[in-house]
């Protein structure tokens, strides 16, 4: 098996210090900052645009209730 994660940075991080210990919340932002961008790129390249909007990621995290979520569903 592949060592990965803390198994393989140390808990926290021996480089940055990033803990491992993720909240429900957070990892949920981290997702839908990933599927936004991933919709808005995907958006722009298919209409040849070349400029794509942000948006206010805590807008979107109320929006969601991120804080709601549960783990296994924000994976």
């Amino acid at each position: 098996m592949e060592r990965w994660g803390a198994d393989l940075h140390g808990d926290p991080c021996r480089e940055c210090g990033f803990g491992w210990e993720l909240s429900p919340a957070y990892v949920s932002q981290v997702t839908g900052n990933l599927r936004t961008w991933a919709e808005r790129l995907a958006g722009g390249y298919l209409a040849g645009d070349l400029e794509v909007p942000g948006y206010d990621p805590d807008l979107l995290a109320r929006a969601r209730h991120y804080n709601e979520v549960s783990l296994a569903g924000a994976l």
